[in-house]
């Protein structure tokens, strides 16, 4: 799969656009489509996470306000994030992904008796896709998880996009973010 590739150019352009404009990521972990990645993250510890990016409520207008004019549409799209985060983690070790595998099942299960729906699931013989939403509605929802266990890369990737986001405007922010697994809520 092409997901960590993608996820780690976006990574790199939010972090490069962070340090430049001096901008701190915030959480608004108030949010009730907001994924707490703590768990995912005590899985990598420091070695095995390759990828983590934080957009707060201050960058996602920062962004906002850059492609106002140039993507009008990505610009309507954006303004009901509050935020993004993003994290691919290495499994290379048989014991993360097994520790991995286990936490990935119990967070679906946790999110699917919290309220979350499951918008898809892929699976073939090197991966697992799920795509969750929460607070789902005629127009908006307030937060999409879309988890992977990738066999074929050895990664895990744990993308959390919350705030009012609405769903005509979704397919924007996956084709610009390139997030994983927001292609097949198109289909």
């Amino acid at each position: 799969m092409n997901i960590v590739v993608n996820l780690r150019r976006l990574g790199i352009a939010a972090l490069c656009g962070a340090f430049v404009l001096g901008v701190a990521p915030a959480v608004a972990e108030d949010s009730p489509g907001y994924v707490d990645p703590k768990a995912f993250l005590a899985l990598a510890g420091d070695d095995n996470l390759d990828v983590e990016v934080t957009i707060g409520p201050s960058m996602v207008r920062l962004m906002s306000s850059a492609i106002r004019e140039s993507e009008p549409e990505l610009y309507e799209a954006l303004q009901g994030l509050v935020g993004l985060y993003t994290a691919i983690i290495d499994f290379s070790d048989e014991t993360i992904r097994k520790r991995g595998d286990a936490l990935l099942r119990d967070t679906l299960g946790q999110l699917e008796k919290g309220g979350w729906e499951r918008l898809a699931r892929v699976r073939d013989e090197s991966s697992n896709l799920n795509v969750l939403v929460h607070g789902l509605n005629e127009e908006t929802i307030d937060g999409l998880l879309v988890l992977i266990l990738d066999k074929g890369d050895e990664t895990i990737v744990f993308v959390n996009l919350h705030g009012k986001i609405d769903l005509a405007h979704l397919q924007a922010i996956a084709e610009q973010m390139d997030v994983p697994g927001l292609d097949e809520i198109g289909r």
